[in-house]
């Protein structure tokens, strides 16, 4: 019975392994499944721009994964939320909103739509810190 349980054992470890050299190998080489993945598993609650060495921080709505970075003031994300409702979610949290522009107390920031298409029922969602 014992050595029922072990094989039991190894093989349930086994799986996990397979399980976790799998999903860290799609996210490797799959940037769309990474995208989805962390949209589910790993999202990111505020973005964060550098400029002339201060930091400027945003907080992002639910659901937001980040994709890639384009320099040290903006960032695409990849989100269930299109640019119209990132707007309504700044709108709701108090912050002014006019256009595109999102103003903050530390910062302004534009949000856009970068030149990504979109994938399916998920966004991408460029934001941008105006430094001028």
């Amino acid at each position: 019975m014992k050595e029922k349980r072990k094989k039991v054992c190894v093989n349930v470890l086994l799986c996990i392994i397979g399980i976790a050299i799998g999903i860290a190998w799609l996210r490797l080489c799959y940037p769309m499944f990474r995208y989805r993945f962390d949209v589910i598993f790993n999202c990111k609650d505020t973005h964060i721009s550098r400029y002339a060495y201060e930091q400027y921080t945003l907080p992002l709505p639910p659901s937001t994964a980040f994709a890639y970075r384009v320099s040290d003031t903006t960032a695409v994300y990849f989100s269930k939320y299109s640019v119209e409702r990132f707007l309504e979610f700044y709108s709701g949290q108090g912050y002014c909103v006019i256009g595109d522009i999102v103003y903050t107390e530390r910062g302004d920031f534009i949000l856009s739509k970068p030149e990504v298409s979109q994938s399916g029922r998920y966004y991408y969602v460029a934001i941008r810190l105006l430094t001028e």
